[in-house]
């Protein structure tokens, strides 16, 4: 039996890195890509016993060139079925005062890295005949949660159309493309979210089931999204937040 294939971007800690566990221990080969090198290796060390396979690259998915050169490589050695497009930073600071070029490498990432990717994973998928992309936003892309983070939010909601957009574009074609907007996941980021604003001190409080998320539960709804289970969900963004966006 072919083993699935799997692309992550964003893939060396975190949630992505959660996904390529899940995946190789179900039996893909998995491809992480991502700019730190001693997690990558790492990662793709640690998953080496596993029933799958998981190799890593250094990709920066802001570099057009880098990523070009990467897909026309990867094609050679596999046709991409699943994609997760992982890959994103954070930004803090008021819109009145967060520093120019915070903005502009914030949307550099999440906005042109994630359409960069997806136009090359689906002009292969549309070859293909076949292919399922999740792309990993924020519960900021769909409401304002805290002040300080609107720029973060604001290249999140632009994420999330281009999730739309795509599925509407490749459905015919038989690519699935949805989107997840996970709350709070106990990751660096989500530390790092914590120094960065004082308002995001408050996050337990609101959360219905009281806590934050874990990396593993986030990596369940993504392997279900793959999953033939989730055939017939299309462009949706699939909110992981323990009821936070029923505020």
């Amino acid at each position: 039996m072919t083993k699935p294939v799997l692309l992550i971007t964003g893939g060396t800690r975190g949630i992505g890195a959660a996904v390529a566990r899940h995946a190789a221990r179900a039996g893909w080969i998995v491809h992480v890509w991502g700019r730190d090198v001693h997690s990558g290796e790492a990662l793709a060390h640690a998953l080496s016993d596993c029933p799958g396979e998981c190799f890593y690259r250094q990709v920066d998915v802001t570099d057009y060139v880098t990523l070009e050169r990467e897909y026309a490589r990867l094609a050679g050695e596999h046709h991409v079925a699943y994609a997760f497009n992982n890959a994103g930073i954070s930004a803090a600071g008021s819109l009145a005062t967060v520093d120019v070029d915070t903005v502009r490498h914030c949307f550099d990432t999440n906005v042109f890295g994630l359409w960069a990717n997806l136009r090359f994973q689906l002009a292969d998928m549309t070859n293909a005949g076949q292919g399922v992309i999740v792309n990993n936003h924020s519960i900021h892309a769909v409401r304002a949660v805290f002040p300080g983070v609107g720029i973060y939010a604001a290249s999140k909601a632009a994420g999330a159309a281009l999730t739309r957009a795509a599925a509407l574009e490749a459905g015919p074609a038989g690519i699935r493309v949805n989107g997840i907007a996970p709350g709070p996941v106990d990751t660096k980021m989500y530390h790092q979210s914590l120094v960065d604003s004082a308002d995001a001190h408050a996050w337990p409080s609101l959360i219905p089931l009281g806590r934050i998320g874990t990396e593993d539960e986030v990596a369940e709804t993504v392997m279900f999204l793959f999953s033939s289970g989730a055939a017939f969900i299309n462009g949706q963004i699939i909110g992981i937040d323990g009821g936070a966006s029923c505020y």
